[in-house]
């Protein structure tokens, strides 16, 4: 049976079972024996999710036990998920080369920042973003504009924990900034949240209200203290100094 057949075949299945469709079914951009259905998800007047984790897995059973190997992706309506929708979609159509991305809208575009595990080759970027672009036109008219961050010069976690460190206590917005300043670029306030979440995660970092950043004492002494112009504690010493003129 062609893909064209196949293709056909579980739309007629999805429809048989008054399955909401985001867009229609296709082809694994990576695994042609795989397909890639989108499921339109919404909350409905009790708050409760449709379709629900149970629906989900008894639609890629019904599926499978057709013989058709499938990933299901929840395409949510409401726009504060575009992140989650674009990151379920690229880790079932690129799991082996995408580590992560981070998505944000705003009134004419939907700005897409993709974390590869690895240098790509450009063919692979292309085909990586012509696929994301392609898949976000299928529920969205917006202007899609998609970077990688491989090929920026996003900061390190001892980059951020510095910057941290000189600034405590300092807010997500400050931290952007003064990245910004240093020459770094920072894709946007998602992808600065998730790093320093991470960061938080892994004890080097605790978050206090109102919204400011503080090293831990893991943090501080992982950064140490070098005694010479370079040190933490003197550049600390200077940063309040301008903070003060």
């Amino acid at each position: 049976m062609s893909n064209i057949s196949k293709l056909k075949r579980i739309e007629d299945i999805l429809s048989s079972l008054k399955i909401d469709m985001a867009g229609p079914v296709t082809v694994d951009y990576e695994n042609g024996e795989n397909f890639i259905i989108f499921l339109s998800g919404r909350i409905n007047d009790k708050g409760v999710r449709i379709p629900g984790r149970s629906q989900i897995k008894t639609i890629q059973a019904l599926l499978n036990m057709e013989g058709y190997n499938v990933s299901l992706i929840l395409v949510d309506d409401n726009s504060k998920n575009i992140d989650a929708t674009i990151k379920s979609f690229l880790f079932n159509s690129f799991e082996k080369v995408v580590r992560n991305s981070f998505s944000i809208e705003d009134e004419e575009y939907i700005d897409i920042w993709i974390d590869p595990k690895t240098i790509l080759e450009e063919e692979k970027y292309d085909a990586i973003a012509n696929a994301t672009n392609g898949f976000v036109r299928a529920f969205s008219r917006k202007e899609v504009r998609i970077s990688f961050t491989k090929k920026q010069n996003t900061p390190t976690m001892s980059v951020i924990i510095r910057v941290i460190r000189l600034g405590a206590p300092i807010s997500l917005n400050q931290i952007s900034t003064r990245l910004l300043e240093k020459g770094f670029d920072v894709p946007n306030e998602v992808w600065l949240a998730h790093a320093l979440d991470k960061i938080r995660k892994a004890g080097n970092i605790s978050w206090r209200m109102p919204g400011t950043y503080f090293l831990t004492l893991q943090g501080l002494n992982m950064l140490g203290s070098e005694k010479n112009k370079r040190s933490p504690d003197i550049s600390r010493a200077l940063e309040l100094a301008r903070r003060k003129s």
